[in-house]
């Protein structure tokens, strides 16, 4: 705190005291350095020192009265150090000072959030009836929560324009929930392995989760046309079947592991970004796995189990 009392007595300029604490506490700037979209600061550094010890040998030029000769003194003459407590570290950002919070870890963040609020509402409401206290959540956590809901909304509309997509393809309004009911069980596994893992479902793990489903949607498409080409050809039902499983079965197999193998040095790398494309990696590799056997087994399985009903229900009609 400046004594403005002692400024006048010793005839000291109050911007020249201002610019010896920036000098003394190593915040002179001498130049800024430039690269690219940062600007970086250069100041002058000295000794480690204390408060005290910086205000007992920084001088200050004085002129006191009746005198016309400069004396120099002490800032600590002019300035007093009171003890008060306040907060060790500060964490800033372009929006200002925020104090730093982990939700990821918490199995319900929005009471948090709100016992939070109420601590804040009852300390404002203790100091003064005016003084208000501005609580504010941001941060990753929630642009991720954002982002994700989005993914969802986009997943579901995707879905619902692939079965209009497969029933003008298949010319059947069953078909494409054959292909579809694989995205569930993908979906889950995948969740599952995250979980064993110690993953969550982040914005990285779902893209991949996404991606996944995709390609072996692919692979069920391919093989159920293939059925039905040969099914139109005259080829009897599980010859059919048969069929279209050893032909779709080297295509399936290698797409499944150039998908995983391209995936698994993800899961060996500690450099920097590491953190975020695990949980892509391991969606991926979780998906492709559990999607290629129902892609090879259950799909063939549950045309059949339609097909065969169907047949039944057109003799049972004769």
């Amino acid at each position: 705190m400046i004594d403005r009392e002692r400024l006048l007595l010793y005839n000291i300029d109050y911007n020249e005291i201002y610019r010896l604490l920036k000098t003394a506490f190593k915040e002179n700037e001498v130049a800024t350095l430039r690269s690219y979209q940062q600007y970086l600061p250069i100041t002058i550094a000295g000794q480690e020192q204390t408060i005290r010890e910086i205000l007992a040998n920084t001088l200050i030029r004085s002129y006191p009265e009746n005198s016309t000769t400069p004396e120099y003194i002490p800032l600590q003459y002019v300035i007093r150090t009171v003890p008060d407590l306040d907060i060790k570290t500060i964490t800033a950002g372009k929006n200002g000072e925020y104090i730093p919070f982990r939700f990821y870890e918490l199995d319900q963040p929005a009471k948090q959030m709100d016992k939070i609020k109420q601590v804040a509402d009852s300390q404002a409401t203790r100091q003064s009836q005016a003084f208000e206290w501005d609580v504010v959540f941001s941060g990753s956590y929630f642009s991720n929560q954002k982002m994700l809901s989005e993914l969802v909304i986009i997943l579901l509309i995707s879905i619902l324009l692939m079965y209009f997509i497969l029933a003008a393809q298949f010319e059947s309004f069953v078909q494409p929930l054959i292909v579809l009911l694989e995205i569930p069980v993908d979906v889950a596994f995948a969740l599952f392995v995250l979980w064993i893992s110690g993953h969550t479902l982040n914005l990285m793990s779902a893209i991949g989760i996404v991606v996944t489903c995709g390609i072996i949607i692919n692979d069920s498409i391919l093989k159920l046309d293939a059925i039905n080409e040969l099914r139109k050809a005259g080829t009897p039902l599980l010859d059919a079947i048969h069929e279209a499983g050893h032909r779709r079965l080297r295509p399936i197999i290698m797409t499944s592991l150039t998908t995983v193998f391209a995936m698994v040095p993800l899961l060996f790398s500690y450099d920097m970004g590491s953190e975020l494309q695990k949980p892509l990696a391991i969606a991926m590799i979780a998906a492709m796995v559990i999607g290629t056997l129902v892609s090879l087994f259950i799909v063939p399985l549950i045309y059949w189990f339609i097909c065969r009903n169907e047949k039944l229900r057109m003799k049972n009609e004769k």
